[in-house]
């Protein structure tokens, strides 16, 4: 990759490293014990994106001299790179700061894939199919499924340019040829209680826990992904960071959502179904 592509990327990665981390109500502070107190950026072969904490370093592989057929720049394929390290290593941070529970663990999985589209890119460009597809009726599905398995095609194409795939993500698509390129669908989660959270806590042998009986769907980090876009739009981001810090108050969505957006947890999942539906017809 040129010099001049990371130069003119530099300023758009800087402001988008800042606006990740604040997002989550995290200061973005990295670096601050390097010689000239930055956050060491390497773009070179590396086979991986990596976060290197104990140097401040992070290793982006050089993806802009790869020819897609989107039209995606040099720059464009940098940043989606940066903003993979940074949607890892800020909701890692998350997890730590805010000290989520155990059982609120798979809300950052959530957290993680709606930074992912919220960051913009490649990566995100699937947002809206993806979604309408776990969220469609059965009929539309149905009508829907030829189409769909072509764009899952693409979608897996897309993911392996950077080496990841959209099981990391919570999205129930198998990219490898011997799954075929899809993982049967699964009934829509569409209310709180189908996302079975907070997850409960085995403590006893012998301490009955009839909700560790239940499955939660596979496409769950969708749901959350979603749920917190909705979460973010109505009640703004300031929001977001109110919702990880109480993770470690509440065991409850009855107690969580009106601690959090003063409004009832079923009023809340009205809206949030009533917005899900809005998605789908786009």
């Amino acid at each position: 990759m040129d010099a001049p592509v990371v130069d003119a990327a530099a300023p758009g990665m800087e402001q988008l490293y800042a606006d990740v981390f604040l997002s989550l109500g995290l200061s973005p502070i990295h670096g601050a014990g390097a010689p000239d107190g930055r956050l060491a950026i390497s773009v070179h072969e590396a086979q991986q994106i990596q976060w290197d904490t104990a140097r401040d370093q992070v290793t982006l592989p050089p993806l802009g001299q790869i020819e897609t057929e989107h039209g995606w720049s040099q720059e464009d394929m940098l940043r989606q790179s940066w903003a993979i390290a940074l949607v890892g290593q800020a909701t890692l941070e998350a997890a730590e700061t805010y000290e989520v529970p155990d059982g609120w663990q798979p809300l950052l999985g959530g957290l993680r894939l709606w930074l992912l589209w919220e960051t913009g890119g490649p990566l995100a460009d699937s947002r809206d199919a993806i979604a309408a597809w776990h969220f469609a009726n059965s009929q539309h599905y149905v009508n829907a499924q030829r189409g769909w398995l072509a764009e899952v095609d693409q979608i897996c194409a897309t993911y392996a340019l950077w080496q990841q795939s959209p099981l990391h993500y919570g999205i129930p698509l198998a990219c490898g040829p011997a799954d075929n390129a899809a993982i049967p669908r699964q009934s829509p989660t569409e209310r709180l209680a189908d996302l079975h959270l907070p997850e409960a806590t085995w403590y006893a042998e012998d301490e009955p826990n009839s909700t560790l009986l239940a499955t939660p769907s596979r496409a769950r980090g969708i749901a959350l992904a979603l749920l917190l876009d909705y979460a973010v739009e109505f009640y703004g981001r300031d929001s977001l960071p109110e919702l990880l810090k109480a993770l470690k108050i509440h065991t409850s969505w009855e107690t969580l959502i009106p601690a959090v957006y003063a409004v009832s947890a079923a009023k809340f999942e009205s809206d949030w179904t009533a917005y899900l539906a809005n998605i789908i017809q786009r």
